[in-house]
C-alpha cells in the first residue's frame, strides 16, 4: 500500500509539474516614452539667445522653431527644436553629414554640443553658414546664422554675440 501512495504521490507530482502559472508581461506601446537612467522623464527646454537688434520675427515660424530675418536680407537664423540625434539634425541643418563638416565637439550645460559652419550655394548666390546643436540625449536644440558671403566679415561679431549668448529654461506652463 505504502508503495502504491508513493508511486501516485509521485506521478501526481510529475502531473502537476507542467501547471505553472506563467508571468503576465504587460507592454505599452506610445510614441513618446522616455525614461532617463536614473528613471526621471526629460524636459524638453527653451534656447535663449539674444537675436540681433535689427533681427525681426518671420512669418514663417513654425511649431519647432522661430525663423528671424534682418529687414534687408542681409542675413536668416532660424531656431529649432527637434527629437533627433546629433547627426541627423546636422545632416538637417547643413545638408551634410557629420563626417563632411568639421564639427567642434564640446559640452555645455550638461550637453553635448557641436559648432560647425559651412557653405551653400542659393539663388541669391553663395552663403555662409553657421551653426550649433545641443543634444541632450533626447532633443536637438539647434541655430543656424546664415548670410551672403559678402555680408559674412562685417557680420561675424554680431554671430559671435549672438552664439556666446545661448542660454537654457525649462517651460514653467505659464
Amino acid at each position: 500500500m505504502r508503495k502504491v501512495l508513493f508511486l501516485c504521490g509521485i506521478l501526481g507530482m510529475l502531473c502537476f509539474s507542467g501547471c505553472q502559472r506563467d508571468t503576465v508581461v504587460w507592454e505599452t506601446v506610445s510614441d513618446q516614452i522616455y525614461l532617463s537612467v536614473d528613471g526621471k522623464v526629460p524636459v524638453q527646454l527653451t534656447m535663449d539667445f539674444t537675436a540681433p537688434e535689427d533681427a525681426v520675427q518671420s512669418a514663417d515660424a513654425f511649431s519647432e522653431g522661430t525663423v528671424y530675418q534682418q529687414a534687408e536680407g542681409k542675413y536668416e537664423i532660424v531656431q529649432e527644436t527637434m527629437q533627433s540625434t546629433a547627426e541627423s539634425a546636422i545632416k538637417r541643418m547643413t545638408g551634410f553629414s557629420k563626417n563632411e563638416l568639421t564639427v567642434m565637439e564640446t559640452k555645455a550645460f550638461d550637453m553635448a554640443r557641436y559648432d560647425f559652419v559651412w557653405s551653400a550655394a542659393s539663388e541669391q548666390g553663395q552663403q555662409v553658414c553657421r551653426g550649433v546643436v545641443f543634444d541632450d540625449g533626447t532633443y536637438c536644440y539647434t541655430l543656424t546664422f546664415q548670410t551672403a558671403e559678402e555680408n559674412g566679415g562685417e557680420l561675424q561679431e554680431c554671430m559671435d554675440e549672438m552664439f556666446a549668448s545661448i542660454g537654457f529654461h525649462e517651460d514653467e506652463g505659464f
